[in-house]
């Protein structure tokens, strides 16, 4: 791995860190948000979901959210450190 991989492997694995522990408000944000995502998911497709096809959806959504954010603050710490854009 290079040094950009290694210290975005870092940031990603602090990010998950603090989301569970500092960032513990954002994270609970996700968790709503993703559960009304699944709720207007449902009345957009007019489809009765069982409670476990809702669990699924709604984990899919905040993993994505959680995901999105890791890499939001893992890249926002790496230009902090060298100073320069980073373009994915």
């Amino acid at each position: 791995m290079n040094k950009f991989e290694n210290r975005m492997k870092f940031y990603l694995n602090e990010a998950q860190y603090r989301l569970g522990n500092d960032f513990s408000a954002s994270r609970e944000a996700m968790l709503s948000i993703a559960k009304d995502k699944v709720k207007q998911f449902q009345l957009a497709s007019d489809n009765a979901m069982k409670n476990e096809e809702k669990e699924i959806l709604m984990l899919m959504i905040v993993g994505s959210m959680f995901q999105a954010f890791s890499y939001g603050y893992g890249i926002g710490k790496v230009e902090e450190e060298s100073l320069q854009k980073i373009v994915m």
